[in-house]
């Protein structure tokens, strides 16, 4: 028997696949932690069934977990001066299970040496993912002046973000992914040494995969009304949606 474990934290290190930047415009609300936890577990149990056959039985076990969490829970912010709120992707968690079943027969009968077995794979994957879960406000102008303007005290426009030159977006749906996929295999062959310069191999092989069928309907969205003011998206992000 065997088992394996190896856990992994890093703060603060929440990319979209991109280089490191040395510099940042991006508050620390603006980022959150990496985890990835990942279990191994593997029997092995042989056989001797005779002094011409024997029999080889494992079995595996694969789990991993990836947690991304958010280093904050407000509305998202984003413009050309920087970012602050909760990043567009967070958070998401996932995690993905194996479990494989595989047994072998060997059997020595004169000149022949045959194997017989068969192999089964459950996998499963689930994730809950969603873009911009608290809201995210973006800023569609580089002026810096109307920038300050739209989110300082004072000013034609002060502390409005439903000012036309910024859009609000929200995350709608449940958010949820979950499906299972079945794969089934089995095989024979034959080792049969003809004479003592001619040996010949035969084989058969047989693989299934029985894949999920996804739902691609929309009945589940629920139905929100978007926040009319900037009281309703700041600090507070409290969803009016209803199932």
């Amino acid at each position: 028997m065997r088992y394996n474990v190896s856990n992994a934290t890093a703060e603060n290190a929440a990319t979209a696949g991109g280089a490191a930047d040395t510099f940042t415009t991006s508050a620390l609300s603006n980022n959150g932690n990496e985890g990835a936890r990942i279990h191994t577990g593997a029997t092995q149990w042989t056989k001797i069934l005779s002094p011409n056959a024997a029999n080889d039985l494992r079995f595996q076990y694969t789990l991993e977990l990836r947690p991304r969490t958010s280093n904050s829970q407000l509305a998202g912010v984003s413009n050309s001066i920087g970012q602050f709120g909760a990043r567009n992707f967070l958070p998401t968690t996932q995690d993905d299970k194996r479990i494989q079943f595989n047994d072998g027969l060997a059997i020595t009968r004169g000149r022949h040496t045959m194997k017989f077995g068969g192999d089964y794979s459950f996998l499963n994957t689930s994730q809950l993912f969603g873009q911009n879960q608290f809201g995210f406000l973006s800023f569609n102008t580089s002026n810096v002046n109307d920038i300050l303007d739209i989110m300082s005290v004072g000013g034609p426009v002060a502390n409005r973000f439903d000012s036309p030159l910024v859009t609000y977006s929200r995350q709608i749906g449940n958010l949820i992914a979950s499906f299972d996929t079945h794969q089934l295999a089995f095989y024979a062959q034959d080792n049969w040494r003809a004479t003592g310069r001619l040996t010949l191999d035969f084989g058969v092989r047989w693989e299934s995969q029985y894949n999920p069928t996804p739902a691609s309907s929309n009945t589940a969205l629920p139905a929100c009304r978007l926040p009319a003011t900037a009281s309703e998206i700041m600090p507070s992000t409290t969803s009016t949606c209803a199932s």
